[in-house]
């Protein structure tokens, strides 16, 4: 035992859950630099094993900028750039790097992330996510996702 134990306590750990997709581990009473050393390995691990996936790449048809204004559209590119970045993927086959999502929009009305096709092998986490509206019936939006882990 270190000396320094008798005055900050023993090392230990306490897990919570708190729902059924998170938990948080709290790990107290550890001596100088051995956080850092625990932390970097714990992080280092997670990445490994990371299983998501998400977009890192998207390209608009008619759009040279992102700070363009698309008409028939209520959001700019940037505001539609920051939805479709919240998207996360699961990819059941870790050997492709990544996977390029062509998608067609069409009619008046918001688009969700729940409305995506996506193809074999690749599933969305969350469902829920507003991406963008269209307010013209003429407009014919089309996007291009490169999704990669």
């Amino acid at each position: 035992m270190l000396d320094l134990q008798k005055y900050i306590g023993f090392p230990k750990i306490v897990v919570d859950t708190l729902d059924a997709k998170t938990t948080t581990y709290d790990i107290q009473y550890l001596p100088r630099g051995v956080g850092h050393t625990l932390g970097n390995a714990m992080r280092r691990i997670m990445l490994a094993y990371d299983m998501a996936a998400s977009v890192t790449g998207m390209s608009i048809r008619g759009v040279t900028h992102e700070y363009q204004v698309v008409d028939g559209m209520r959001e700019s590119v940037v505001e539609i750039m920051l939805h479709i970045k919240k998207l996360r993927f699961m990819m059941d086959d870790l050997d492709e790097q990544e996977i390029v999502v062509s998608q067609t929009f069409s009619g008046v009305g918001t688009v969700m992330s729940s409305d995506l096709k996506l193809p074999s092998g690749l599933m969305l986490l969350n469902d829920d996510i507003h991406l963008f509206e269209i307010t013209d019936p003429s407009v014919k939006f089309s996007l291009d996702m490169r999704i990669e882990k």
